[in-house]
């Protein structure tokens, strides 16, 4: 395994556009998220996720002590240090070994910081100990404002993506680099596009940049305040929604689903 040429190059380049830092050692300092496992107890219709609509939400999507361990090696390899760790999902603590992950991740992957983000609907793993700025709950008011323009394509409405692919997006910026069940991906986004457009878009190893062809379907390609005009647009009805490319993905994932791959496939 080894990376593509466009990636070494940045990398030698020292780009600092992607979100990310390269270090003096080489090293590529950036934000990672980890889906935990896919299962989710809502079924919230405009989840980022798609659970609900393209529910993948089944034990196996549960992140095993293996694939956790091979994840950190290839994190180790390919000098990818964590800035700070999102855990997330679906609903983490809905993860039988979720402590046992969650320790194992701080121990190996060594992020400089870990939260946690979860739907505040369960109970805490941790009982009644304090957690402190660790645990952070996403409110449903959260999710209806924030979380539904991901059914919007730039595509779809002729707007052309100005990030993404070569340079940080709104997802690499802030959530950064992505890894669950089925491998790596760019941004935390990026896998649920693909499986819009009918591909498993997972890598065997960290990935540092996106597709041009993935990414014009995601509005996070786009400057804020365009991201805000669209937001406030499909809040008032001004933009069909789900966008063309997107209801037709749905209803094609809905009859012939996506073949996913284990990560441990891949290696």
């Amino acid at each position: 395994m080894a990376l593509s040429h466009r990636e070494a190059d940045v990398i030698s380049r020292g780009h600092v556009s992607l979100g990310s830092i390269v270090l003096e050692d080489g090293s590529f300092f950036t934000n990672f998220h980890c889906d935990l496992t896919l299962r989710c107890n809502e079924r919230c219709p405009d989840c980022l996720k798609m659970l609900g609509v393209l529910p993948i939400d089944d034990a196996s999507t549960d992140l095993t002590e293996e694939q956790t361990r091979e994840a950190g090696r290839l994190l180790s390899l390919y000098k990818i240090r964590i800035r700070r760790l999102q855990i997330s999902g679906g609903e983490p603590f809905l993860h039988p070994a979720f402590l046992d992950r969650f320790q194992q991740m701080k121990d190996s992957w060594k992020p400089l910081v870990v939260r946690i983000y979860t739907n505040g609907t369960l109970a805490s793993p941790w009982g009644k100990k304090r957690v402190g700025s660790t645990l952070r709950l996403i409110s449903m008011d959260d999710k209806k404002t924030m979380h539904v323009p991901y059914y919007a394509s730039p595509f779809d409405l002729g707007i052309s993506p100005v990030h993404g692919f070569s340079s940080a997006c709104a997802r690499m910026s802030a959530c950064g680099r992505s890894f669950n069940a089925y491998g790596f991906t760019p941004c935390t986004q990026y896998s649920h596009v693909g499986r819009i457009l009918g591909r498993d878009v997972h890598s065997s190893h960290p990935k540092i940049l996106g597709d041009v062809e993935i990414c014009k379907h995601c509005i996070c390609t786009l400057p804020p305040k365009k991201r805000g005009w669209l937001r406030a647009e499909i809040r008032k009805g001004g933009v069909e929604y789900p966008t063309k490319t997107y209801r037709e993905g749905i209803a094609r994932e809905k009859e012939q689903p996506t073949k996913m791959v284990d990560f441990l496939e891949r290696l």
